[in-house]
């Protein structure tokens, strides 16, 4: 059977010397093309959205270095948790990655930023208020910021459990609809 004939494209790029030295020694070690690593790189590079480009801009800007070196010390930093957790406690218990789907495929872009924000915002909320609440168990003084911050922490939950009730009162509460492991069906107001 004949391959099918594909068009190519041809780039011209003017680079530096020491960028092409080190795209070849890049590619030599991975065992491919310079052609192939140069390939490699634009498509990692056109990958990234606008938005994820301007956090890791912004980000490797305040601390001085490389956007590429602040992705590789993003990803090093957070595959180094999950190791050393899995190495302390001797379980698999690493934090799981996190990730969106839709009909595009995988979630990215500002969108994925926001979510992951909100959920550790909640999550560092959580850490605070219950950091706050053992001080104040053991009897140790709490700064007043830290009193603002559990007064509006326990009045948004009375707010929450207020409207919990109403919705109930209403026959509107939250319906639960999940799997476990091999159900066929999902669960339906907390009962099979």
């Amino acid at each position: 059977m004949k391959k099918p004939k594909v068009k190519t494209k041809f780039l011209q790029l003017a680079i530096e010397p020491e960028l092409k030295v080190s795209l070849f020694e890049k590619a030599r070690e991975r065992g491919i093309s310079l052609s192939e690593a140069t390939r490699q790189a634009l498509a990692v590079w056109a990958g990234f959205d606008a938005g994820f480009w301007k956090l890791v801009k912004g980000l490797s800007a305040k601390h001085g270095v490389e956007p590429t070196e602040m992705i590789q010390i993003l990803v090093h930093d957070r595959l180094a948790e999950n190791e050393a957790q899995t190495e302390v406690w001797e379980t698999g218990l690493e934090r799981p990655f996190m990730f969106q789907r839709n009909s595009d495929g995988v979630v990215l872009g500002l969108h994925d930023f926001d979510w992951r924000k909100e959920f550790y915002n909640l999550k560092k909320t959580t850490e605070r208020q219950r950091h706050i609440e053992g001080q104040q168990r053991q009897g140790c003084p709490i700064s007043e910021d830290d009193e603002k911050f559990l007064e509006a922490r326990h009045e948004l939950e009375r707010q929450q459990i207020a409207r919990s009730r109403r919705l109930a009162d209403r026959g509107e509460g939250a319906k639960v609809r999940s799997f476990w492991g091999d159900e066929d069906e999902p669960e339906r107001d907390g009962s099979k």
